[in-house]
C-alpha cells in the first residue's frame, strides 16, 4: 500500500490519472500496468479480509473495518463487499492527508483566537478525566 501511494504521488505517475491515452496496459513494466497490477493485488488483500472477517462474524471488534461491516442503511442493508473495499481504499490512501491537513489548520486556529481556546479549554474541563488516564 505504501508503495502504491509513493508511486501515485510523483508528478511522472500521477500524469497517468489525468492523460487517458497513458492509461494503457503494455504489461507488468509499464507504468500503467504496473499500476493495475499493484491496485489488483491490494484489493485481493482486501476482499480476502473482507472475506474472513464476514465468516468469523466477531462483533466485539472495534477497527474501523467491523465498524463499516456493522454499519446499516436506512433499509437495514449492510454494505457489500466493493462498497467496503472502496470505503477503506479511500481511508487509507486519502483520509489521513485531509484529516491531518484540516486538524494543523483547526489547531493552528483554536491557538490564533484566545477566546476560543479558552472557552475549549473550559468545556474540556467539565469533561473530566478519560476512563484510561486514572
Amino acid at each position: 500500500m505504501s508503495t502504491l501511494l509513493e508511486d501515485v504521488t510523483t508528478p511522472w505517475y500521477s500524469s497517468l490519472f489525468f492523460f487517458p491515452p497513458l492509461q494503457k496496459d503494455l504489461g507488468a513494466w509499464s507504468p500503467w500496468g504496473h499500476f493495475l497490477r499493484r491496485r489488483q493485488q491490494i484489493d485481493n488483500l482486501i476482499y480476502a479480509e473482507i472475506s474472513q472477517r464476514r465468516q468469523a462474524n466477531d462483533l466485539s471488534c472495534t477497527d474501523i473495518l467491523s465498524l463499516l461491516m456493522s454499519a446499516r442503511d436506512d433499509n437495514g442493508q449492510q454494505m457489500t463487499d466493493i462498497e467496503l473495499r472502496d470505503q477503506l481504499v479511500s481511508l487509507l490512501l486519502l483520509g489521513y492527508e485531509t484529516t491531518s491537513f484540516v486538524l494543523g489548520w483547526a489547531f493552528y486556529l483554536i491557538h490564533s483566537a484566545p477566546q476560543v481556546l479558552n472557552k475549549l479549554k473550559q468545556e474540556l474541563d467539565t469533561l473530566g478525566e478519560a476512563p484510561n488516564q486514572k
